[in-house]
């Protein structure tokens, strides 16, 4: 038999009744995040740079949807030909051609090639796949059995088509069962196409075979006992076929008779060409860095200027033309053929150092700088998948911020870049030379500061004012929103006591309510603090391997703990702070007190700033790099202020006076969460 006392029934014991609740909801608090406090996060894993993710290398459009597909299990989708989502295969396959009705998607190709030093290329086995979707993001493998590699698919209107490797051709009405038809030839089929009443395929060789509803098929052209040029695409124009490939182009109105087309105008030879599309009543041909154009298909010239670079597939989605870029994260809209917008999908940006983190929601920002120490900023939507964004300017970029309607960042020599969608970026005037060095959006108005005890404010993060006088010494770092207000972060020299010779570097700190007028707060000389984080029970800092807290970001206690290494970010993930290293280490504490070390699980990223968004944490680093873990017992977002900026880095001793008491700052801590919990209720 268990022993309990009812609170409520003890007489004049209202208020412990009422602490006796909140200790209990601190307990049951305690003990749920202990199992949060002693496990890791998760592993990290990268997101950029992407080296084994290309574009997509061949597209198709069902009426409302782009889909591509390509190499490395990539596939794309769009509604527009401009705003694209990566997603990936469910297998490990080259897809080669994709099409889609109104309810399915098909795509089609092979498994990867296995290294075997014992076999030749050709020998490799390649074994052909077909994969299906509903929506062009999520893929599932058909079981088909063991088929030939696949080249190429179409739907008719009333059924799938495929075809491939030894003569290989399989039709579904679908997508989903799929019945092989007898071969007519043993060479490779590349391609097939499609008019109301006849369909087309044809490859290598020469070849090309017609059937009226793809189980019944005849030789129209080349034989199987003589070798022609191989043919790569063909397409209906809406009037006839044109076909091209190896130095060849060839068209018919029927499908059984053929003529070769013969160089002419402009064109001295015809190169090798890797696909034909129409729009009814002008056609265009790609190959090897060339595009070529034509109103009949009889008569072909270069088409100028075209995209610079070689392009794998093009279609026409009824009002442009998209194209893929070989081998490029980037497609090329035109609704002409000879006009061309570029479309970045993406970036394989290994030669920039990303300095600052913006977080919120549907959108993240990371900038930074190139070589060439011109701007870099990497923007996605999910997470995900990162795009390269147009930025201008000379000047690098090191924190960012925004609101609903903008995005700052800001850097070197006062640079300020704005953008309302976070892929095109705008060179605004600051007004001032000084290198601005971290930003936020405080509700109301951006705050930037940076070295010379730089201030400035915006309402609309174009017109900035200084808010600092020039009396003021200190480079600031860091601006934070707090309970309070704002404050700011920095550093500066003073004389140094006990060696007059060597200054000593000490940290100061600003406040305000307001962001326009600023109060030196009082802090111990020779502390020296790099990173700062609120959000939590208190505010907490470090600088090398020592920490600091403040209640209210005025007054501060040495928590004379030694961290096991210096962080240069910190933040406030809901349930304990957590650092990063330059060494590609967490460092996490509950109360600043006590902390652990809890490897990256990565290796060859060097971060510079980490920021949260819902349930995952984010850093971005030198070469490109970005990774991601899921970090976090709720899904609750980041508070307010999360611009993200570079710190320095620092190897000071801890101080050891003014300790905090261990058992007190962590109950502290519970208190604060229990608090949050009972107002909840």
């Amino acid at each position: 038999m268990t022993n309990r006392i009812d609170i409520t029934s003890l007489p004049n014991c209202g208020i412990i009744r009422r602490i006796g609740h909140q200790l209990i909801v601190t307990i049951i608090i305690f003990f749920s995040y202990t199992d949060a406090f002693a496990g890791a996060c998760g592993n990290w894993r990268w997101l950029h740079p992407q080296p084994n993710i290309t574009g997509p290398a061949v597209l198709g459009w069902n009426g409302t949807r782009l889909v591509g597909v390509g190499l490395f299990n990539g596939t794309y989708s769009s509604d527009n030909g401009r705003d694209w989502t990566i997603s990936n295969a469910a297998n490990n396959w080259d897809l080669r051609s994709v099409a889609g009705s109104a309810t399915r998607w098909v795509a089609v190709g092979h498994t990867r090639e296995i290294p075997d030093a014992t076999k030749t290329a050709d020998q490799l086995v390649k074994n052909g796949t077909i994969e299906t979707s509903v929506d062009g993001k999520t893929w599932t493998t058909v079981a088909v059995g063991i088929i030939p590699a696949l080249n190429a698919v179409i739907w008719t209107g009333g059924q799938f088509v495929a075809v491939g490797k030894h003569g290989a051709i399989l039709t579904s009405i679908n997508g989903l069962t799929w019945t092989r038809q007898a071969p007519m030839t043993d060479y490779i089929l590349n391609t097939v196409a499609n008019s109301d009443g006849k369909i087309v395929a044809a490859g290598e060789g020469g070849i090309v075979l017609t059937s009226p509803s793809g189980s019944d098929w005849l030789i129209t052209h080349g034989s199987n006992s003589k070798k022609e040029a191989s043919i790569s695409s063909v397409t209906w124009t809406g009037s006839r076929f044109v076909a091209v490939g190896f130095g060849v182009i060839l068209s018919s109105d029927d499908g059984s008779t053929w003529t070769s087309q013969a160089a002419g105008g402009t064109l001295t030879s015809i190169p090798w060409l890797f696909g034909v599309v129409s729009n009814g009543h002008y056609m265009l041909a790609w190959g090897y860095g060339k595009l070529l154009a034509s109103t009949d298909g009889h008569e072909w010239s270069e088409a100028a200027p075209g995209p610079p670079v070689t392009l794998s597939d093009i279609v026409w989605t009824g009002s442009q033309f998209v194209a893929a870029a070989d081998g490029e994260l980037e497609t090329y809209t035109s609704t002409d053929g000879q006009n061309w917008t570029k479309t970045l999908l993406g970036s394989k940006l290994t030669d920039a150092s990303l300095r600052g983190l913006f977080a919120r929601n549907d959108r993240l920002i990371a900038v930074g700088h190139q070589i060439s120490r011109s701007p870099v900023a990497l923007t996605s939507s999910d997470g995900e998948s990162w795009s390269l964004a147009q930025t201008n300017g000379q000047d690098e970029w090191v924190a960012v911020s925004g609101n609903d309607q903008l995005f700052v960042a800001v850097g070197a020599a006062g640079a300020i870049g704005t953008s309302t969608n976070s892929t095109q970026w705008t060179s605004q005037a600051s007004g001032i030379a000084t290198r601005l060095l971290d930003i936020m959006w405080t509700g109301t108005q951006f705050v930037a500061v940076g070295e010379a005890a730089t201030i400035i404010t915006s309402a609309d993060g174009i017109t900035w004012q200084t808010r600092t006088k020039n009396t003021i010494t200190a480079k600031f770092h860091r601006v934070l929103k707090t309970d309070r207000g704002l404050i700011v972060l920095g550093q500066k020299y003073v004389e140094n006591p006990q060696n007059p010779t060597v200054p000593l570097l000490t940290s100061v700190i600003y406040d305000s309510t307001d962001g326009i007028q600023w109060t030196p707060v009082s802090f111990p000389a020779g502390m020296h603090i790099e990173t700062l984080a609120s959000g939590g029970p208190r505010l907490l800092a470090t600088g090398g391997t020592m920490a600091m807290s403040s209640p209210d970001g005025i007054t501060w206690t040495n928590l004379a703990t030694a961290l096991p290494e210096a962080v240069i970010d910190l933040i406030w993930n809901d349930d304990r702070y957590v650092g990063i290293s330059k060494n590609g280490n967490f460092i996490t504490t509950v109360d600043g007190t006590s902390w652990t070390t809890e490897p990256l699980s990565i290796t060859g990223l060097t971060p510079n700033a980490m920021r949260r968004n819902g349930d995952k944490l984010y850093a971005v680093g030198d070469h490109g790099g970005i990774a991601t873990t899921s970090c976090g017992a709720a899904a609750i977002n980041t508070p307010t202020p999360t611009s993200g900026t570079t710190r320095p880095a620092s190897n000071r001793a801890a101080p050891t006076s003014g300790a905090d008491t261990s058992w007190l700052a962590l109950a502290a801590a519970f208190a604060w969460r229990a608090r949050r919990a009972t107002r909840s209720q």
